[in-house]
């Protein structure tokens, strides 16, 4: 008969609660930063610490991207590796090049430029044993404070351990010092040990001209400029220092729906916060 440790089950319940609060207040974060900035016409741009825009991307600079070699003026993607514990982001990042909002009341420029975020200094990463809460309520990638949000963030690719790396993406973690290399690991197949390299999977969603995006972030006269700058004097960027930034293919309204399970979270953190108590503190 399997014994029963109530004070351990406790302080997992507990650890538990403490996670699922801290994710469900960065959620209510995201959800309050939206809903007190109000959209902004395009037209009526002024220097601004944070500012709102909805518009359709009619122009760019655009490239191929780095996982599905689509043509595209922003690439969102991330590198998940498998090891013992399961499947863990390995490294993730955003590439862009600047491109033209327009919302039928005049354009501006967008310039995001690239991010790149390994393991490493993946801060805030909940990844506890290869459970990626990230990966499982959120289809997106937060990257130095920018979140890109997406209504899919599929796998492009999946690599095994027997198979090469299509010669795209190849090329692509080549050039990137940021990018680490695949785990290698021996197997022995009777008298021979064999090496094998890691297991991974691609993600990636990218903008593209003729898309439509919803964006929050700052709006930053061009050095060119005289004060006070008009609509054509500014250039859109991240927000700057802790700031969060926010790029999605969706709209505010649907944004604010997905970002509403902090409610849910903070009712589950709750209910095992007070069980995990209950359990761990011996009666």
């Amino acid at each position: 008969m399997i014994s029963i440790n109530a004070p351990a089950v406790g302080a997992i319940l507990l650890i538990a609660a403490v996670l699922t609060g801290w994710y469900s207040r960065r959620l209510h974060r995201r959800q309050s930063v939206i809903t007190k900035t109000s959209t902004t016409d395009i037209g009526q741009l002024s220097e601004n610490p944070v500012v709102e825009v909805q518009a359709e991307v009619v122009d760019g600079e655009t490239f191929a991207s780095p996982i599905g070699d689509t043509e595209c003026v922003l690439s969102v993607w991330e590198i998940d590796e498998y090891d013992d514990t399961g499947w863990e982001t390995s490294v993730s990042g955003i590439d862009a090049r600047p491109f033209i909002l327009d919302d039928g009341t005049g354009q501006t420029r967008v310039d995001i430029e690239d991010h790149v975020k390994a393991k490493s200094n993946a801060e805030w990463e909940i990844n506890w044993r290869g459970l990626d809460i990230d990966r499982m309520l959120s289809v997106g990638v937060s990257i130095d404070d920018i979140y890109c949000v997406f209504d899919e963030f599929s796998v492009e690719h999946s690599v095994s351990s027997d198979c090469e790396l299509p010669p795209q993406i190849a090329a692509f973690e080549s050039a990137d010092p940021d990018i680490p290399e695949r785990s290698e690991s021996t197997i022995k197949l009777g008298e021979m040990d064999l090496e094998t390299k890691g297991k991974r999977r691609y993600f990636e969603e990218t903008i593209t001209p003729g898309q439509e995006i919803y964006l929050l972030c700052e709006a930053t006269a061009t050095g060119e400029t005289t004060h006070p700058a008009g609509p054509d004097d500014i250039v859109l960027k991240p927000r700057q220092g802790d700031e969060l930034t926010i790029i999605s293919d969706q709209t505010e309204t649907d944004l604010i729906a997905d970002f509403n399970q902090y409610r849910w979270g903070y009712a589950a953190a709750g209910i095992m916060a007070f069980i995990g108590l209950i359990t761990f503190i011996p009666s």
